[in-house]
């Protein structure tokens, strides 16, 4: 069973990025708008692979689109127990995943790569669920 979610609050991820802070370049996905450094935990699917091979570094395509919001959530970034932070990130996994957001999480013991869609959400939700059960 996943944990309850907590009510609507405001929180503002301290890690990972929110379109590198650029307007409508970042991290979208409609139109190819240029290549930059890939950074850990972004999609393989985005890897300039011929660069890579050419020996010109690992490197990220970039798109331009309505929602490039892509961060983590991380246990480490919220407060009260152990209840409270499953209740919280449970509500920010369920916020995230309806504005269609990219997101991944972060727990003590365990890490889920930023992504989106229903398969992720449960992949989140159950985290929580068995983090609750082995504390």
């Amino acid at each position: 069973m996943y944990p309850n979610p907590a009510q609507a609050f405001s929180h503002n991820p301290l890690s990972g990025s929110n379109s590198e802070g650029q307007g409508i370049k970042g991290r979208g996905f409609d139109d190819f708008s240029g290549f930059k450094t890939y950074q850990p935990g972004e999609s393989l699917k985005h890897i300039h692979w011929k660069a890579y091979a050419r020996e010109q570094g690992l490197l990220s395509k970039t798109f331009s689109g309505a929602n490039n919001h892509e961060y983590w959530l991380n246990w480490n970034e919220l407060t009260g127990d152990i209840e409270q932070r499953l209740s919280q990130l449970c509500r920010l996994i369920i916020d995230a995943e309806a504005k269609h957001d990219r997101y991944g999480l972060i727990l003590p013991d365990k890490t889920i790569n930023i992504s989106q869609g229903e398969s992720h959400q449960h992949q989140c939700l159950k985290a929580l669920a068995m983090y609750q059960a082995n504390s």
